[in-house]
């Protein structure tokens, strides 16, 4: 069962943490996929552990820290495969309850037939007592957020998904990282979901924004003096420089 922890602590795939002693962050990555039965042909794969390993090596000799896995329930996560990779190169990593785009689950996904409540009571119940798929070993691996993904709008997007991780981020202080490709999604989200309530530790963390770099800027300062805290994508483009290099949508 969960445990209760300083509002400093930060749940990686190998247990709590001082969030403090993270290091240098890419804070939105994919670090293994594997294949989802009834998945689409085109879903991103990727399972070479030993490629990954050393990626996540170079990345710490580079400077890095942690990373923030962003791959959530039922779309090939694999809660024990993050701790291996974290146990063999010194990574921390942060494994991820919540959703992603319908585009990468099977048609017939359930987690998209789902009320709010029973949704709630789905990511609630990793968050407690592990991710699914590591359930059966003698130590689960818990999530340390929630991911979602909107759509191309936000009326496309799954309302009680929505509103079932609002109401968990309410009552655990986990906070909400949300995948947009474009700015309205995420603004409309903060405007229509903020004043109900999220004002846990950790609050909302839009990503992914294909802005450009000044409208990106102007939009997370107006965030930011709402309490909610902004980065910019952690992808590379033309004239960017990062440390670490996002290698997959999502």
């Amino acid at each position: 069962m969960m445990k209760s922890y300083t509002q400093q602590s930060l749940i990686t795939v190998l247990g709590p943490i001082d969030g403090r002693s993270l290091g240098y962050t890419d804070a939105h990555s994919h670090l293994y996929i594997a294949p989802v039965a009834g998945g689409p042909a085109d879903a991103p794969v990727l399972t070479d552990t030993e490629a990954i390993a050393e990626e996540l090596t170079e990345y710490c000799h580079a400077g890095g820290g942690a990373i923030i896995d962003c791959q959530p329930t039922a779309c090939g996560r694999d809660g024990l495969v993050l701790r291996d990779l974290s146990e063999r190169t010194g990574i921390h990593v942060v494994a991820a309850t919540g959703f992603h785009r319908r585009r990468y689950y099977p048609a017939d996904e359930p987690l998209f037939q789902l009320s709010a409540d029973e949704a709630a009571t789905l990511f609630l119940d990793e968050i407690q007592n592990g991710l699914t798929e590591t359930r059966e070993a003698d130590d689960p691996v818990y999530p340390g957020f929630i991911k979602i993904a909107a759509e191309a709008t936000l009326e496309e997007t799954p309302r009680p998904l929505l509103e079932a991780v609002c109401s968990v981020s309410r009552a655990t202080g986990y906070a909400i990282e949300m995948h947009t490709e474009k700015e309205r999604p995420s603004r409309t989200f903060w405007r229509s979901f903020w004043p109900r309530g999220l004002t846990g530790p950790s609050g909302f963390l839009p990503c992914r924004q294909a802005t450009g770099l000044r409208a990106a800027q102007g939009v997370g300062r107006g965030r930011c003096d709402a309490g909610i805290r902004y980065f910019l994508p952690t992808q590379v483009r033309p004239g960017q420089q990062c440390l670490a290099v996002n290698r997959k949508d999502g």
